[in-house]
């Protein structure tokens, strides 16, 4: 049995009064908080933890800045991403089944204009998703259930170019999911109807058209999430986070080499407790973070790291519920930590702002509810965007319309 080289000091929280971890914030309580974690973690209850984290902020962590003048009307599907500086591209799938990409430019005073938009295309059914390599690349599921692939240029001034498209056959898929691990290798996750799970790689080349490199499959799964993991030099990785056909969370991290073939590097166990759904996204530190919703509308976030001893991949940390009666979870990565957008199920919006407290460590510093109602999941640019007004989102605030609206760090 290990001993301490110096002796357990005996602490005792200071008494709070009935509301004072609202009316009265404490930095140096959250200080004193991160100095005794940083010596002895776990010494601190997360409860604790928490409650002093909230004390030393207040509802403000997150700012409004300002709101598109365009509105895009009749959306079922809704995705965005960074262009580049103040520039971000969106794909908007309608209720008639037709894709549109529009490019955007946020304002110095956060408002957010239209700069390009293409010519609609037709038979998308869902399962839209939008990554950046050397092109932009949309990967969705047609009316017929196939993979499609389609790669488009945007200008410096937001002008749309469509460049190539490729359709692969094959089994029918419920869901595309997409990643681009580098300016020519993308992957793309694919679920069946049979629940077999489709991870295939593919060449991106100069003139936009693709290449099939590598296909591996996996049964009995229901649902899944892509991260690229930070690696060293040439090195490609990513994982996937897997809601199996039980509704259990496993993790499985993959090595890809220059040629797109596939490896597994790394597994977890399944995570104890049935999920209804998960998102998941890599912090500044490259540790890979999971939000979990269960069926009864709980959300916990999960964090995960390769253990050398036991070689294989096991949870850094756990937040517990954090929220009840949500309907849909989006991250981002922010310098010190993460920030959670969540949507209840009667419409109303919250984030949660998350500080690395350890290096494999998130702690809740507090939330804002100056969110307007929204009657559909909310999209979240994934990166932030450079000057004054860095985090984008898209709010559907009637039947099928959505309106950008910008937020900064107070």
């Amino acid at each position: 049995m290990s001993t301490l080289a110096y002796p357990r000091p005996i602490w005792r929280w200071p008494a709070l009064s009935a509301g004072a971890i609202d009316t009265q914030p404490s930095t140096a309580l959250l200080d004193l908080f991160q100095r005794i974690h940083s010596l002895v973690p776990g010494l601190v209850p997360e409860r604790v933890a928490q409650e002093a984290a909230m004390a030393a902020t207040n509802d403000a962590t997150i700012e409004f800045v300002g709101a598109s003048d365009v509105a895009i009307t009749n959306v079922r599907e809704f995705v965005a991403l960074r262009q580049r500086g103040r520039q971000l591209l969106s794909a908007a799938r309608t209720a008639d089944g037709r894709l549109t990409l529009m490019s955007w430019r946020v304002n110095a005073d956060g408002s957010v204009t239209r700069t390009g938009v293409n010519t609609p295309q037709l038979a998308v059914a869902n399962g839209v998703a939008l990554v950046k390599a050397r092109k932009f690349v949309l990967a969705c599921r047609t009316a017929t259930g196939t993979l499609r692939l389609t790669s488009w240029d945007v200008s410096n001034t937001g002008a749309i170019y469509a460049a190539v498209e490729y359709e692969q056959p094959g089994p029918l898929r419920r869901t595309v999911r997409a990643l681009a691990l580098s300016e020519q290798l993308l992957i793309t996750a694919s679920i069946t109807k049979e629940r077999t799970l489709l991870i295939e790689s593919w060449q991106l080349r100069e003139d936009g058209s693709f290449s099939p490199l590598a296909t591996v499959t996996m049964t009995a799964i229901r649902d899944t999430a892509l991260v690229a993991l930070p690696t060293h030099d040439d090195e490609l990785a990513f994982a996937t986070a897997l809601r199996t056909q039980a509704g259990h969370v496993k993790l499985i991290q993959w090595a890809v080499t220059g040629d797109g073939q596939l490896t597994v590097q790394s597994k977890s166990d399944e995570l104890p407790g049935i999920v209804t759904h998960l998102s998941a996204m890599v912090d500044h530190q490259g540790q890979v973070v999971t939000a979990l919703r269960t069926p009864v509308g709980t959300v916990r976030l999960v964090g995960w790291c390769y253990v050398p001893e036991a070689d294989n991949l096991q949870p850094s940390f756990d937040s517990g519920e954090i929220a009840t009666a949500i309907r849909h979870v989006a991250l981002m990565s922010v310098p010190d930590g993460l920030l959670s957008v969540l949507t209840t199920e009667n419409g109303a919006v919250r984030w949660l702002r998350w500080a690395a407290v350890s290096e494999h460590t998130l702690m809740l510093r507090g939330e804002s509810t100056n969110f307007p109602a929204s009657i559909a999941p909310v999209t979240l640019c994934p990166e932030m965007l450079d000057g004054n007004a860095p985090i984008v989102t898209g709010v559907q605030t009637t039947l099928g319309s959505v309106r950008w609206i910008t937020w900064r760090s107070a």
